[in-house]
């Protein structure tokens, strides 16, 4: 029983987190266009969310939102969600540097996984939010490593990715 109780509250930490993200992205694109003009569905199934978004006197555009999370490890996702049990584990990972390429690599697949599964969104068209959460890559990290990528194939409308603590957000698609 208490696996299923675990079970739970990692579920319900996900969509804790998933939500937090999803409402930042809302948050700068109402600060970029005007408040009000995009607004955050309830949390859903196939996408995460959906957002209605505003233009000119039209309808409303129904659009679909699917967040993700990188760490860099499952090990990092332990620790940061507080997951991990062993404080020693929490400090010797402090310790350990950056693998920025396997970070970055996570990102790709990331990207990868979530177009495969495109199609069985139910709201189209639909948009990626990735937020890092691993503290040690930084916002320039991102900017220079998403310099000179393309993501122009991705079935994925637009890509967002949330870089860092400070929550500033990139727009890679």
């Amino acid at each position: 029983m208490k696996k299923q109780k675990h079970h739970h509250d990692h579920d319900g930490h996900k969509v804790r987190l998933e939500h937090f993200a999803a409402k930042r992205l809302i948050a700068v694109l109402n600060r970029l266009s005007r408040p009000g003009h995009y607004l955050l569905g309830p949390h859903r199934e196939s996408p995460d969310f959906s957002i209605l978004r505003r233009q000119n006197g039209e309808p409303a555009q129904k659009i679909g939102l699917e967040v993700t999370h990188i760490y860099g490890s499952t090990h990092d996702a332990a620790i940061i969600n507080g997951w991990h049990k062993d404080k020693t584990a929490v400090l010797l990972a402090l310790q350990q540097p950056a693998l920025m390429k396997e970070i970055f690599q996570q990102l790709d697949r990331a990207i990868k996984d979530k177009n495969d599964k495109f199609a069985s969104y139910t709201v189209k068209p639909c948009w990626l939010l990735i937020r890092n959460a691993n503290t040690r890559v930084m916002h320039r990290d991102w900017e220079n490593y998403l310099r000179n990528k393309d993501f122009q194939d991705s079935p994925f409308e637009k890509i967002w990715l949330i870089t860092d603590r400070q929550l500033q957000i990139i727009n890679i698609k």
